[in-house]
């Protein structure tokens, strides 16, 4: 039986039609994959990848399809706990009100769904090094720290990338110049470093931690001087 669950601004969708998979881990412990197909209230679907024309014609997203798929992401899935309530007070979000039930799922929200590296990141045994003088953004081989040698890299790769906004981002065409796939590559090498660098010290301050993903994007590109090209 169809049932409306999933609730945006402007519509309402149900499940159409679902997979699921049940995992279990070493320990025994299960865990559910699942897919969902959702349609709204006249029956049709959900923003998605998989039903735009010009996406499976072309491979590119207009930027209208684009802003519907972030906007539909933004309206059913967030990624601070300071987005988290009680039913009873999800639309008040901004007032803060004082319930229990609220701090609650925020404490839960703040413990179990935020990533802390443990064993189970370094199961795939990747390690890097970033030289002493890689890893300061645009002042790359201008200054030089210590070298940082057999990183363990996060098979989740974490730390994320700082974006102020949800952004579908597709992936390279494969009639891509190849000096331009070239060059975005140096630009994630550079990233990926910098991050590396600034998060790679156990006794980093949590206010520091604030301050590197407090970055809004147009900061995070000066920093790293990564290129210009504004169709990165």
């Amino acid at each position: 039986m169809e049932k409306d669950f999933f609730v945006t601004n402007d519509n309402v969708y149900h499940v159409h039609v679902y997979f699921y998979r049940i995992e279990y881990q070493q320990r025994g412990a299960p865990h559910c994959h699942s897919l969902l197909w959702l349609r709204d209230q006249q029956n049709k679907d959900a923003p998605s990848l998989l039903v735009q024309e010009d996406v499976l014609q072309t491979g590119n997203l207009n930027n209208d399809n684009k802003k519907k798929i972030e906007d539909f992401a933004d309206m059913l899935i967030t990624t601070s706990p300071d987005d988290i309530s009680c039913e009873e007070h999800e639309n008040e979000l901004e007032l803060h009100p004082q319930c229990s039930q609220c701090d609650d799922l925020f404490d839960r929200v703040s413990k179990y769904q935020s990533h802390s590296h443990t064993f189970t990141c370094e199961k795939k045994r990747k390690t890097m090094t970033i030289k002493e003088n890689e890893g300061h953004g645009r002042l790359d081989g201008i200054i030089s720290k210590e070298v940082l040698e057999n990183l363990s890299i996060c098979r989740f790769s974490y730390p994320k990338f700082p974006m102020d906004k949800t952004t579908v981002i597709m992936g390279i065409s494969k009639d891509e110049d190849e000096n331009i796939v070239k060059e975005r590559k140096n630009d994630l090498k550079k990233i990926t470093k910098f991050l590396i660098r600034q998060t790679s010290f156990k006794d980093t301050k949590y206010e520091e931690f604030e301050g590197l993903w407090s970055l809004i994007f147009g900061v995070s590109c000066l920093k790293l001087a990564c290129s210009k090209r504004t169709n990165h």
